[in-house]
């Protein structure tokens, strides 16, 4: 069996917001920003017949903050006084090696 090892970011980002005025219900704009993402990876634990196994080139418990990048799109959507929104946005993490890159997708309300 395979367990414990966990991968986790937490981003910490400012980001700049671009609307463009459409004078209707829908506001779409876009958006780029930098931020801070604390990243930590936890021990795995290997088990085989009841015995922990070793597996070579698989790394200890590690934790670090990198810079990133971010740019994307969204939109608003007014109705009275609740307000919507829809953003989608792509995530460049600086890491040694390879960036760590991904898409998350956001909806949200608001009144």
């Amino acid at each position: 069996a395979f367990t414990g090892y966990r991968a986790n970011i937490i981003g910490l980002t400012l980001n700049g917001i671009g609307k463009i005025p459409t004078r209707s219900i829908v506001t779409p704009y876009g958006l780029v920003g930098l931020g801070l993402h604390l990243m930590s990876l936890s021990d795995p634990k290997v088990t085989y017949n009841g015995q922990e196994v070793t597996i070579p080139g698989v790394g200890k418990s590690e934790s670090q903050s990198k810079f990133g990048l971010n740019f994307g799109a969204g939109a608003e959507f007014q109705f009275g006084k609740i307000k919507g929104f829809f953003e989608v946005k792509y995530v460049m993490i600086f890491t040694e090696g390879k960036n760590t890159n991904h898409i998350p997708i956001t909806f949200g309300i608001g009144i």
